[in-house]
């Protein structure tokens, strides 16, 4: 009876030690607002993987380029074109890049990880 009694009180004591609050951790669930759309699912990032890229004016290598990216950075996909030579453009709010010169990622969680290991390598 005794083994018992002890058996029921430790298990007791288990249960209720168990369910105690913890004052010291962080129930706080902070989320980085700097990239509203991060996980959209209907938004694609891309990561530039060549050294230096130029964003054109136009879906067309013959438009001039406004603007630079370099290898590494990670930009918000605004729309994506074929041109009439067949080539695939993808739109960003500095202008056009070809798909040749990004990869593109579901979120920007993906494309972060991608430059992270690509870093790493």
């Amino acid at each position: 009876m005794k083994k018992i009694f002890f058996l029921y009180l430790s298990l007791c004591l288990f249960v209720f030690s168990a369910c105690q609050k913890n004052e010291d951790k962080n129930e706080n669930v902070v989320f980085d607002e700097s990239h509203p759309f991060a996980i959209s699912p209907d938004v694609e990032w891309a990561v530039i993987k060549e050294p230096y890229v130029g964003f054109h004016e136009g879906n067309s290598s013959n438009t001039s380029s406004n603007s630079y990216c370099r290898k590494g950075e990670i930009f918000q996909v605004k729309g994506f074109s074929i041109n009439e030579e067949g080539q695939s453009w993808y739109l960003f709010e500095n202008g056009w890049i070809p798909a040749s010169s990004l990869e593109v990622y579901k979120n920007r969680y993906k494309a972060e990880t991608a430059v992270k290991q690509a870093a790493a390598n």
